[in-house]
């Protein structure tokens, strides 16, 4: 099995054929520059690559794959984007109260400030909301978003033109005030997304936030703010953190949404042995993460973002409203769902629940239902509500979750946050998403990221063009940048 597809090199990040082969059951990338030789890169497992080319499928029938031709140096100003942005990411600052050596987004290492002004920052949330369909959610990042002292007002802002707020932070600020994270979720702060790399000193070596981790928790939940923790996975550092973060997460669902792993992104050169060293993948974390829950939670338990986009067809069959297309590559990233019994017991969504047939089933009646006048629309979402329930295993049902009542409110009344977020209270969402690099850049993936930093010249650049070495965070920053000016010695 061969696939073709587009890359760079990571010397001269010139566009070159490559081409995703099988060995031994792991799919490689292999492409080789004309100037700068061959290079050969680890991408996933047989086994969840042949499962997601499935989702491939499902992906092209909603949006078709096309060539874009100069992608991916022309993002700026590329006006086809396969995908809707589905989380907006602005940078407020690169200042951070922190010095992580793997850190691409810090004035003190950088030399140069950027920190855009309040009204540009404005325009780019502006930017947001007017995006067709608008994008839902925002992310605030940096740096540490919180350095900014008019960082509140920003998030009120954005609240009250209607985005979902998340922040990216190191949790240091929030736990060193309850008064200022009371601030942040009377602004509209909604979740954190805080970034966690392990629960010892060995495993989180440089921020060591595990050590503030029970007071964050305690302002955030005193604030009514989510948490989600964000662990960056390295093979050889933190990669057997994997089922206790988990673990942990589980013990204060009532605060912590969920778990968002990122398997390394490498940022700059790095040689080959240090690559194969420190290397993690999707299909490495389900396959740890298997073995070190003792079977809890199994690798065929995680499903690939596409695999939604059914209810994207039926919400806008319901609403008549177009709605946002969680349409990124099946490779991009993968997730499951837990609950917990009264026993305390975690047991993923598909332990009870047939994925595959509901979300057929779910395709099988979208297209009625958008076609039906609003009496037999009511009639056909019943229809399609009773064949739903078909699908779950009711003995296998955590005993302390009405999960009947959650899917009737879920798929009866779409788009009512009221209905999710109680989904969402009494899950915990594990996910994980493989950011690429210049070593295992893969064009195709990149076309269709619905995750898309916004740059102060109000433009749109997916998230591993934009840390992916590719050129242009540097490009945005020094349009932008000041001089720095290190307080403090």
């Amino acid at each position: 099995m061969i696939i073709k597809t587009k890359s760079v090199c990571p010397e001269c990040k010139k566009v070159i054929d490559a081409e995703l082969f099988e060995k031994d059951g792991i799919i490689f990338m292999r492409k080789t520059c004309p100037t700068h030789g061959e290079f050969i890169e680890r991408i996933t497992d047989i086994k969840t690559f042949e499962r997601d080319h499935n989702y491939l499928k499902l992906l092209y029938k909603y949006i078709p794959s096309s060539d874009i031709p100069e992608c991916p140096h022309s993002c700026e100003t590329c006006t086809t984007h396969k995908s809707p942005i589905v989380l907006g990411i602005i940078d407020v600052t690169n200042r951070c109260n922190l010095r992580c050596s793997y850190c691409f987004a810090n004035a003190a290492v950088s030399g140069w400030l950027f920190e855009p002004k309040f009204e540009t920052i404005k325009k780019e949330i502006d930017f947001l909301v007017n995006q067709d369909p608008p994008a839902p959610a925002v992310l605030f990042s940096g740096g540490e978003p919180t350095m900014r002292e008019d960082f509140p007002e920003l998030v009120k802002y954005a609240n009250n033109k209607g985005l979902f707020v998340l922040v990216a932070t190191n949790g240091y600020n929030i736990a060193s005030s309850l008064e200022y994270t009371k601030r942040l979720g009377d602004s509209g702060v909604s979740i954190i997304y805080l970034s966690f790399d392990g629960l010892t000193n060995e495993t989180n070596t440089e921020k060591k936030n595990h050590l503030i981790i029970d007071k964050i928790i305690d302002h955030c939940r005193q604030t009514n703010i989510g948490i989600v923790l964000v662990p960056t996975i390295i093979r050889g550092l933190n990669d057997n953190q994997i089922w206790p973060i988990i673990k942990f997460a589980s013990q204060h669902m009532d605060v912590i949404r969920g778990v968002n792993f990122q398997p390394i992104s490498f940022c700059g050169r790095m040689n080959k042995e240090q690559r194969e060293k420190q290397r993690f993948t999707i299909s490495d974390l389900k396959s740890t993460l298997e073995k070190q829950s003792q079977g809890v939670i199994k690798g065929k338990e995680w499903y690939p973002v596409p695999t939604v986009l059914p209810f994207t067809k039926l919400f806008e069959g319901i609403t008549g409203n177009k709605a946002i297309t969680f349409s990124s590559h099946p490779l991009c990233g993968e997730a499951t769902y837990l609950f917990k019994d009264d026993e305390g017991n975690l047991i993923p969504v598909p332990e009870f629940v047939d994925v595959d047939k509901f979300m057929s089933i779910i395709e099988k009646h979208a297209d009625e239902i958008k076609n039906a006048n609003k009496l037999s629309k009511s009639v056909k979402l019943l229809s399609l509500l009773n064949e739903l329930l078909s699908t779950i295993n009711f003995d296998k049902i955590p005993r302390n979750l009405k999960f009947k009542d959650l899917l009737k409110n879920v798929i009866l009344n779409p788009g009512d946050m009221n209905a999710l977020t109680e989904f969402h209270s009494r899950a915990l969402f594990i996910g994980a998403m493989h950011f690429q690099d210049l070593y295992n850049l893969d064009i195709e993936r990149l076309k269709y990221c619905p995750i898309h930093y916004v740059t102060p010249d109000l433009t749109r650049i997916p998230f591993c063009a934009y840390n992916g070495d590719l050129g242009y965070r540097e490009r945005v920053e020094k349009r932008h940048r000041r001089q720095f000016t290190h307080k403090n010695g």
